[in-house]
């Protein structure tokens, strides 16, 4: 056995492997998802890490010396680069307690694994070995999430049950809203047709998990109402919610594919987003959106009592008119009309409007203060922001991930005069209907765009459907940030309008 292949081999797979590790755990906590093993893409990163471990081995081993040093140092020093530079986040990352645990594990495995190269008797079956590690590393760690799982799953409930325990005896009105959309805009406007009649908090941004939640009630100062925000992103995550913060008021918004991933089709996204109303002790004080099938089945399977609102219901949305500087509409109710405008775009929020409307309607407030109080509402991050920039207009529509949302979008984009520029990733974690839901995306894109920019996993389907649908404008495909933005500096002009739909990977 050639003791200086061997520990060159030990060394350099472990400076492979750690960095990948490091990276992979990131993305694990990023994305709060556990891997699946079947995922085309795993499969082929697992190939061509084999390829790339087995050439890192035999190439290695083909030096000696201190060729070999030379050469581990280099491809580590390498592979730590191109780790570091595919990972890279706009956003500030917070490296969690979960995540250390997830690394440790991993570490240890795999370390446990770079060990038994030196127990091989045989330089091969080390270079072999070695190989193997190196391919297997995205794998274990994996399953270094898999092992941990169990402890973090009672971790939470122990966390969990703690704040539900604080907070149970909450002394004000807890009003939640759910959706596949729309959460964040019916909460700001839910809030502020309240303020004058109440005061009111509710939960930060767009947080909508039980640690999100937690931490927005962690500052709650004694305030009347409390509006939180409930996501779901796979069973159970509503009654989980439920029980940190037990509703008095709920609204569902709608329910469209998305997640469809993880929940496998619409209709089991549904039930989930039904079980807030379920919560609920007096179904009458559940508001669903009237113009939207799934809650509209809703109502006449399991909440006769409940209110229906937006374009459609007891509280309707009527006569709505869009122009670049946002929606004007009538707020209707038991005949009673209002006027109503806002600078935000998009005939869903108008239904938005209508729905927060109908629980502060059920919470006394009269529908002319309502009216007065939405034109003060401002248009929420990252979800259809229109701003002006050296005459250009941009659109900030980065939270924009579901396939009706990005069809309301691309309607609004038609008030807008100039050239329309999209740069636009697609709509993600969709699981097997994620390519026809793309190329129905791609033909409403092909009706308004001049040009577009394609980033992301969905951009050969999008490009395919553009082509095959007749779209005459120009199509740039890039793979990153900083290429959308060299794109852009080349093409943009004073009067041109950028549409952003869905956030751009990194």
């Amino acid at each position: 056995m050639d003791v200086y292949a061997v520990t060159a081999l030990f060394f350099g797979g472990i400076a492979v492997c750690v960095p990948q590790g490091l990276i992979r755990a990131v993305r694990i906590q990023r994305d709060n998802y556990y891997p699946v093993f079947s995922d085309p893409r795993d499969i082929a990163e697992y190939l061509a890490l084999f390829l790339s471990g087995t050439v890192f081995a035999v190439a290695e081993y083909c030096f000696c010396g201190l060729g070999i040093s030379a050469f581990a140092a280099t491809a580590a020093v390498l592979l730590i680069y191109y780790s570091v530079k595919t990972a890279r986040m706009r956003k500030k990352f917070v490296f969690t307690a979960r995540a250390v645990r997830m690394y440790f594990l991993y570490a240890a495995m795999q370390f446990a694994l770079a060990v038994t190269v030196f127990a091989l008797r045989s330089t091969p079956a080390a270079i072999a070995f070695t190989a193997l590690v190196i391919a297997l590393n995205k794998s274990v760690m994996s399953l270094a999430a898999a092992v941990i799982l169990p402890f973090e799953k009672v971790n939470n409930r122990r966390y969990l049950k703690f704040y539900a325990e604080k907070y149970i005896n909450l002394n004000c009105i807890r009003i939640a809203v759910t959706g596949s959309y729309g959460k964040t805009g019916v909460k700001n406007m839910l809030k502020t047709a309240l303020e004058g009649h109440y005061t009111v908090a509710m939960s930060e941004g767009n947080y909508n998990t039980p640690f999100g939640i937690v931490k927005s009630l962690e500052t709650y100062g004694n305030e009347q109402v409390f509006i939180a925000e409930f996501g779901a992103r796979r069973k159970g995550d509503i009654d989980e919610l439920t029980t940190l913060l037990k509703p008095d008021y709920a609204v569902i918004t709608g329910v469209a594919r998305q997640h469809i991933k993880t929940f496998k089709s619409v209709e089991n996204v549904a039930a989930e987003k039904a079980r807030l109303g379920a919560a609920l002790e007096d179904k009458s004080r559940l508001v669903l959106n009237g113009g939207n099938e799934y809650t509209r089945q809703m109502r006449e399977k399991y909440f006769p009592e409940a209110t229906l609102a937006g374009e459609y219901g007891e509280v309707r949305a009527e006569k709505i008119t869009e122009t670049p500087d946002g929606l004007r509409f009538l707020l209707s109710c038991n005949g009673e009309k209002r006027a109503v405008s806002f600078p935000l775009h998009g005939s869903f929020n108008a239904a938005n409007a209508a729905m927060a409307a109908a629980v502060a309607l059920k919470l006394g407030v009269p529908l002319k203060d309502i009216a007065a109080r939405l034109k003060n509402v401002k248009p929420v991050e990252h979800r259809f922001e229109v701003k002006k920039e050296g005459g250009v207009t941009i659109i900030d529509d980065g939270y924009n991930s579901n396939i009706d949302g990005a069809k309301e979008s691309v309607k609004s984009l038609k008030v807008f005069p100039g050239r329309k520029i999209v740069v636009a990733q697609g709509i993600t974690e969709l699981g097997k209907e994620q390519k026809n839901v793309n190329a129905e995306f791609a033909r409403a894109l092909s009706e308004v765009a001049t040009v577009v920019i394609l980033t992301g996993e969905n951009a050969a389907c999008l490009y395919k459907t553009l082509k095959s649908c007749g779209f005459g404008g120009r199509i740039i495909r890039v793979d990153r940030f900083k290429a959308v933005e060299n794109a852009l500096a080349g093409l943009v002009e004073p009067g041109d309008v950028i549409w952003f739909q869905n956030d751009i990977p990194e």
